[in-house]
């Protein structure tokens, strides 16, 4: 597995509209990302806002190392409350979910399943080769209660997003590929003006309908 260098974005706080498609319907709301870097180290949340879908949420706190984002500690969110936790325990090198005893070793540069969505434009911004159709992001991420999985990024190319306000603007399309069924894939674009940040993200488990969707409505402390 390839580490990265990195050129994590500085502070910034991204508004979306968010669409979820789930058993029983299609429910609609409006999401935050804060990013919050510091020397120390950093913060990362997503928070749902209004609507049912309001308290539904992650978050990812952790420092930098030669890797890029280093996390300690992932949380999932249901209404306020703590649901499910990823703790790294890098003093011992091990990774492992709360209400289970198992571990996995830790390996360099492993994501959390909310702060790999800033490694990779850390690592595309430091690395402007890997910004070529057909060029290849690799990471490892500790999502759910899984053992960390190699999650592969392939870049498709140059894509129009438009935004939820009718705007369009240029982006890098990536894609990670469900390899199963009911496997986990993940389209995202990002915007090269703006270090790379996300402009649209969608989550989908195919063959299923259901799937859930960020597009961007607004930037604010965002910096080229």
């Amino acid at each position: 597995m390839p580490v990265y260098a990195t050129a994590p974005p500085t502070a910034a706080t991204l508004h979306y509209r968010l669409q979820r498609v789930v058993q029983g319907g299609v429910r609609t709301g409006a999401a935050r990302i804060d990013w919050a870097p510091t020397p120390e180290g950093y913060m990362l949340s997503l928070a749902a806002e209004g609507g049912l879908l309001a308290g539904l949420g992650a978050a990812s706190r952790g420092h930098f190392d030669a890797a890029g984002l280093a996390p300690e500690r992932f949380v999932d969110r249901r209404r306020g409350r703590d649901v499910q936790a990823t703790n790294f325990q890098r003093a011992s090198g091990r990774v492992g979910h709360s209400g289970t005893p198992v571990s996995a070793e830790l390996q360099p540069g492993t994501q959390d399943a909310l702060s790999w969505l800033l490694q990779l434009p850390a690592v595309l911004q430091a690395n402007p080769a890997l910004a070529q159709p057909g060029a290849q992001v690799l990471m490892w991420v500790a999502a759910g209660r899984r053992a960390p999985q190699v999650w592969a990024f392939a870049v498709t190319g140059p894509a129009s997003v438009a935004l939820a306000d009718g705007a369009a603007v240029p982006s890098l399309h990536l894609q990670r590929r469900a390899e199963l069924p009911y496997d986990l894939q993940i389209d995202v674009w990002l915007d090269p003006a703006r270090h790379h940040l996300p402009l649209r993200v969608r989550l989908a488990i195919p063959p299923g309908p259901w799937f859930s969707e960020l597009l961007l409505t607004g930037p604010d402390g965002a910096t080229p």
